[in-house]
């Protein structure tokens, strides 16, 4: 059963609020496609680096922690270089592309706190789009945008809920992941469904083929959602909760997780 969308959807769909990792490449990717797709984006900038934090907590050995903490050091470069007026390739972060693209940001400590919401209504923000955000949204602020908030996750929904979709894809061998587009509820990735598109996996992929797969598939279904929404052509699909599984934990080599997809 299809859910429809808002029949004043064009009509609303003027002012977007997105919610991300500031350094997270899925947002990076997700951010340049809204920009592209939308009439006005407005960006809450999580105050200090607390998205980078809580990727070095969640980081697997001393390797993955300095990994993460030279994407910090890379971006803080990028954005000196930026301001210096040296033409740079990419982006690496939310605030290099706010710079570069002169896009509105607003300071937030946590969406669902009642000052920020307060702000989210005096700017008239019509959507929320959310990618590899890590604060889980609840109400009043989930229905605080006309519109509602949707969310790019990295799994073929309702299976594989929960932060590590792809590691828990390859730790359980499947040959098909994907990318799903949702509108958020009170519920962790339980929301019903707007866009949802599968990627092949290939003999020997590893995690990080895989997730820069996703991150262009993401992109493009950003770009989709957006054009589907002003359209007035939203139609949302509610989940089947009898095939969902979550993962709440990044898998362990115990688990059966070696970072890439082996077939016989």
């Amino acid at each position: 059963m299809n859910v429809p969308g808002d029949e004043h959807d064009a009509a609303l769909c003027r002012r977007i609020l997105f919610l991300g990792n500031p350094y997270h490449p899925l947002s990076v990717a997700c951010l340049a496609a809204l920009i592209e797709a939308a009439p006005e984006v407005i960006v809450g900038m999580p105050t200090g680096s607390g998205g980078l934090r809580r990727q070095i907590r969640r980081a697997s050995g001393a390797g993955d922690v300095l990994s993460k903490a030279g994407v910090l050091v890379r971006a803080k470069l990028r954005l000196v270089l930026r301001r210096a007026g040296l033409p740079l390739r990419g982006y690496r972060s939310l605030e290099e592309i706010c710079l570069a693209l002169g896009v509105t940001t607003i300071p937030m400590r946590t969406p669902n706190g009642p000052r920020f919401i307060a702000t989210t209504r005096e700017l008239g923000i019509d959507l929320a789009v959310l990618a590899n955000f890590g604060t889980i949204l609840k109400e009043p602020f989930i229905s605080t945008p006309p519109l509602g908030c949707i969310n790019v996750h990295l799994s073929l929904l309702p299976a594989y809920r929960g932060p590590f979709p792809i590691h828990w894809a390859v730790a359980n061998g499947e040959r098909r992941v994907g990318v799903t587009v949702y509108r958020v509820d009170a519920g962790i990735d339980s929301g019903p469904i707007l866009l949802q598109r599968a990627i092949e996996v290939t003999a020997g992929a590893s995690v990080r083929s895989i997730e820069a797969a996703s991150h262009a598939t993401a992109a493009e279904l950003v770009r989709e959602s957006i054009a589907l929404i002003r359209s007035g052509q939203a139609r949302y699909t509610p989940q089947d909760a009898g095939l969902a599984s979550y993962y709440s934990k990044r898998p362990t080599r115990r688990s059966g997780y070696a970072g890439a997809i082996s077939r016989e």
